[in-house]
């Protein structure tokens, strides 16, 4: 994927992973590698086009989780819906989704990227302009991971700063 994004070579990765998918439409792996080259596309592209490969990005991710539901590709999903803004009603299938991968990982090893579903949860609620609860989220997982940086940075930003910061950190351009 770093090498797709340095030569600018999206085009080719997205045709690549349709053919693999096309081969293979039960391959979960091929279906989240297809939704990944779609993201990676997004900052290039005018607006519209961002849009457009969003939304395609998020039926391939449903498509691996239709084939396997794993920590990964809830947290993925649900990351990508954070992405849009609160007025087009995907909010809450973010937070469904990370609650999901949230509670595939409570039944394993926690590993440092599962604080990565407790951040984008709380951002999910700064979305729904509940600041409180982001908060109440993060904090939880610091108990969990307390060395985790995304998580102390946003705990320890006032809340229009913290608006800033996440506006910003949520601007596809």
């Amino acid at each position: 994927r770093q090498v797709v994004i340095t030569v600018e070579a999206f085009e080719r990765s997205i045709a690549f992973f349709e053919k693999l998918v096309e081969k293979h439409p039960n391959t979960y792996s091929a279906w989240m590698n297809l939704g990944y080259a779609c993201v990676d596309n997004i900052p290039t592209e005018g607006a519209i086009t961002q849009v457009i490969l969003a939304n395609t990005a998020i039926n391939h991710f449903s498509a691996a989780i239709d084939i396997e539901e794993t920590w990964l590709a809830f947290f993925t999903r649900g990351n990508s819906y954070v992405y849009w803004p609160a007025i087009f009603g995907r909010t809450q299938l973010a937070i469904a989704d990370l609650e999901n991968a949230l509670s595939l990982a409570a039944d394993v090893e926690q590993k440092p990227f599962h604080a990565r579903a407790w951040v984008a949860l709380g951002d999910s609620y700064w979305r729904l302009d509940n600041l409180e609860k982001s908060r109440q989220i993060w904090r939880r997982a610091l108990d969990r991971f307390p060395d985790h940086a995304a998580l102390k940075e946003r705990l320890s930003l006032a809340d229009v700063a913290l608006v800033d910061y996440l506006t910003e950190t949520y601007d596809a351009s």
